[in-house]
C-alpha cells in the first residue's frame, strides 16, 4: 500500500510537466502586416493546443540566412522557420535542414500545386512545406499615369518624366540586384537559366542573358530611372510611395 502511495505522489508530481506545452520554436523576417498575421495566427494556434506551444522570433531580413547557419550547427536554431527555398539544396546537404517523412511529404505535394512542391524537393524528398507562391506585378500610379506603359520603350518614356534622382524620385522601382525581378527580362531576351529537364546547375553565360543584363544596367545607372538601394530590406511594402510611379512587385498566392 505505502508503494502504491509513493507511486501515486510521483505521478502527481510529474502531472505539471506533462501538462506543460512543448515549445515550437519559428524564426521569421515578415514585417508589418505579415509579421501581424503570423502573430494573430499563432496566438490562435496556442489558444487552441494545449500539447504545443509556438514561440515566434522576429530576425533581421538581412542577416536571417547568416544567423541561421551559424545557430543551427550549434544547436541554438529554431525548430522550423520562414524563408524563400533557393536555398534548400545547400541547407539540405549541410545538414541544416530535416526532410519531412516520406509519407507526410507525399500527401503535402499531393495537395499542394505541383510546382510549388518541385521548388522544395531535393533527393526525391520534400524539405518544406510551401506556403505561398508569387507573381509580378506592375503597379502604377493612377493619379499621375492614365494609361499603363503597353511596351518597355513606352516604360522608359513614362519613367523619364518623373525621374529626378537629386531629389530622390525615381519613375520606375524594383528590386534591380534580384535574380527573381531579373528573370522576366532574362526570358525577354531570349536567355534564362538553362534549367531544363534533367538540368542540375544554372547557367548565366547566355547571349541574351548577357543583353538582358545590359538592358538593366542602362535603366540604373544610366537612364538612372531606377533606385540603385531598391531592394527587399531597404525599401518599404508596398514599395510604391509618393516618390515612386511605377513599380513591379510580387503578389503572394496561396499554393493549396
Amino acid at each position: 500500500m505505502k508503494r502504491l502511495g509513493a507511486l501515486f505522489g510521483a505521478i502527481l508530481c510529474f502531472l505539471p510537466l506533462l501538462a506543460t506545452p512543448r515549445e515550437v520554436t519559428i524564426w521569421h523576417a515578415y514585417r508589418g502586416a505579415e509579421e501581424q498575421a503570423l502573430r494573430e495566427a499563432a496566438d490562435t494556434f496556442n489558444r487552441r493546443n494545449d500539447r504545443w506551444r509556438v514561440v515566434l522570433l522576429a530576425v533581421p531580413y538581412d542577416a536571417f540566412t547568416s544567423k541561421l547557419v551559424n545557430a543551427v550547427p550549434r544547436g541554438n536554431g529554431p525548430d522550423a522557420f520562414i524563408a524563400a527555398h533557393e536555398w534548400i539544396g545547400g541547407w539540405a546537404a549541410g545538414g541544416l535542414i530535416t526532410p519531412l517523412p516520406d509519407e507526410t511529404g507525399r500527401e503535402i505535394a499531393a495537395a499542394m500545386l505541383p510546382t510549388t512542391a518541385t521548388a522544395v524537393t531535393s533527393d526525391n524528398r520534400l524539405w518544406a512545406i510551401p506556403l505561398t507562391f508569387k507573381s509580378l506585378v506592375l503597379f502604377y500610379r493612377t493619379d499621375l499615369i492614365e494609361r499603363p506603359p503597353q511596351t518597355t520603350a513606352e516604360l522608359i518614356a513614362q519613367a523619364r518624366l518623373f525621374s529626378d534622382p537629386a531629389k530622390g524620385r525615381y519613375g520606375l522601382a524594383f528590386e534591380a540586384a534580384s535574380a527573381y525581378y531579373a528573370v522576366p527580362f532574362l526570358h525577354a531576351f531570349g536567355g534564362g537559366l538553362c534549367l531544363g529537364e534533367g538540368a542540375t546547375t544554372p547557367c548565366l553565360d547566355h547571349a541574351g542573358n548577357r543583353a538582358a543584363l545590359g538592358y538593366l544596367a542602362r535603366l540604373i545607372p544610366r537612364e538612372r530611372i531606377v533606385p540603385e538601394e531598391a531592394t527587399a530590406a531597404r525599401c518599404p511594402r508596398p514599395l510604391c510611395d509618393k516618390r515612386t510611379v511605377v513599380c513591379r512587385r510580387d503578389r503572394p498566392r496561396c499554393p493549396l
